[in-house]
């Protein structure tokens, strides 16, 4: 594996140390006790390979419920037609004006105005 620094140098396939770098914390891992002692295997992923334990029945059918009710949230939410935009104080929201496409509509604090941008500036008509 080679490895590019900042600027650019080859440090070669062997181990390297980046010197003037901040250290990283780890992250913390959860440890879950698993019901049964459940063998280790190898999962790879390119060159890197870990150990890890089979996942028990009990925690295959936790994960299958949780996945599955996302899925169901995920559904209502593709289903239902249309974006809602919520409009901020002082925050105009432009859209299209439905019967000249020249023009376009701003919505300012509940007040609707159609205009034109001219210069990047919008200036109503």
């Amino acid at each position: 594996m080679t490895i590019r620094t900042a600027n650019s140098k080859i440090m070669g396939k062997a181990k390297a140390t980046v010197k003037n770098q901040k250290r990283v914390a780890k992250p913390k891992v959860a440890r879950v006790a698993p019901d049964v002692a459940s063998p280790l295997v190898k999962v790879s992923y390119g060159e890197v390979s870990v150990m890890v334990r089979t996942p028990t029945n009990s925690q295959v059918e936790k994960s299958v419920k949780a996945s599955s009710a996302l899925i169901m949230r995920l559904g209502r939410k593709l289903a239902s037609p249309g974006v809602q935009l919520q409009n901020a104080k002082n925050i105009p929201l432009f859209t299209a004006d439905h019967h000249d496409p020249n023009v376009v509509v701003r919505d300012l604090n509940g007040v609707r105005k159609r205009g034109r941008f001219v210069g990047g500036v919008f200036k109503p008509l």
